[in-house]
């Protein structure tokens, strides 16, 4: 999220704390700085963080501040399968902010700012519980490739919008370990890394692949430039025919163009 963006009762209440209006990284959370419901905003600047939090139904918001190393004492994602939480020490209190783990990427860049700053180290995050796959950055099969596939397409503008994650989540939800997996492998590798995991999947795997990034980046009917981008990189860089793949376009072109019913 950018500054420009944020809502203006929130601009004025960073000001009013003395909080500049360049941040390095903004996050909203849902649920309060408490836990109960509403909603929060991490704003972290080069050397220190400030939280926002306001409970449901109220206009105040409570604001944290505190310089990393110095106020903010610890830092930590917990993991868990599809949402995650930020702890937070700062100044001896605890803050647990949730997150969706498709913006853990987004998380990891206040994380390294506090790192960097503080000397510090995250916190190691716990084990995988008993009964659950483990997840590797490095290694995917092909349904968690379909699901990181779909993951650099939803977030080539830096921004997973809700309906892009709902569309990811019913088509790649039902094998959960693997879904996993893929969101893992795209919050901690590059597209680059992606494509080249791919080239070792067979041509029905890629095409299949290729189809849903198309549908998900062609859902409003429109395959926009930044998404275009990324499947055309996909194409020519994971050695598919390009006749074939020219098809699965034309024929989701066609899918996805429902303005043509309305009249």
């Amino acid at each position: 999220m950018e500054f420009k963006f944020l809502p203006e009762k929130v601009k004025k209440v960073l000001s009013d704390a003395g909080a500049g209006d360049n941040p390095a990284a903004i996050f909203r959370s849902s649920g309060a700085l408490d836990g109960s419901s509403g909603e929060s905003y991490i704003v972290a600047y080069d050397g220190e963080l400030c939280l926002l939090g306001r409970q449901l139904g109220s206009s105040y918001y409570n604001v944290v501040k505190g310089g990393y190393g110095t106020e903010v004492t610890a830092m930590n994602i917990v993991a868990g399968k599809f949402n995650s939480q930020l702890v937070i020490v700062v100044a001896g209190n605890e803050y647990k902010l949730k997150f969706s783990t498709f913006e853990e990427k987004d998380i990891k860049v206040i994380v390294e700012l506090w790192k960097n700053s503080s000397g510090e180290s995250a916190l190691t995050p716990p084990p995988v519980p008993e009964g659950e796959a483990s997840v590797t950055t490095g290694e995917l099969n092909a349904f968690a490739a379909l699901a990181a596939g779909m993951m650099y397409v939803a977030g080539v503008d830096d921004e997973i919008a809700e309906s892009e994650e709902r569309y990811i989540r019913r088509i790649c939800g039902v094998r959960k370990d693997e879904f996993r997996a893929g969101v893992e492998f795209y919050n901690n590798n590059s597209l680059v890394e992606f494509q080249s995991k791919a080239t070792l999947m067979s041509e029905d795997q890629k095409l299949c692949i290729l189809a849903n990034m198309l549908d998900l980046a062609m859902v409003d009917g429109v395959l926009h430039t930044s998404e275009q981008g990324v499947v055309q990189s996909f194409i020519d860089n994971t050695g598919l025919d390009k006749g074939k793949a020219g098809m699965i376009i034309d024929v989701l072109e066609i899918k996805n163009h429902t303005a043509v019913l309305i009249k």
